[in-house]
């Protein structure tokens, strides 16, 4: 069964995916953008696997969703380390 709330959170994904891709020039100009980038894109992915399990495979995309997240939120947290060191770096 597909939620509501599943689906409005993989729009606005899908929206701030399309002012990620307007804005790609800008974005370069963050400290390592890119893990920041990926770490998106894997929520991204993540929130798409919500969906998907509501139609098939609940399971198998139950515990892609989670996995999905944890590396996200991983990436996150090593963008924020990264960023922090650079920061102390020019102090």
């Amino acid at each position: 069964m597909i939620e509501e709330n599943e689906v409005i959170t993989l729009l606005l994904g899908i929206g701030t995916l399309t002012f990620v891709i307007l804005n790609y020039a800008k974005l370069k100009e963050l400290p390592n953008f890119q893990i920041l980038i990926t770490s998106f894109i894997i929520f991204l992915v993540g929130w798409n696997f919500t969906v998907f399990e509501g139609y098939f495979f609940p399971n198998l995309f139950n515990i892609l969703e989670h996995i999905c997240y944890l590396i996200g939120s991983i990436l996150i947290l090593f963008w924020l380390i990264k960023s922090y060191k650079k920061t102390e770096e020019n102090k």
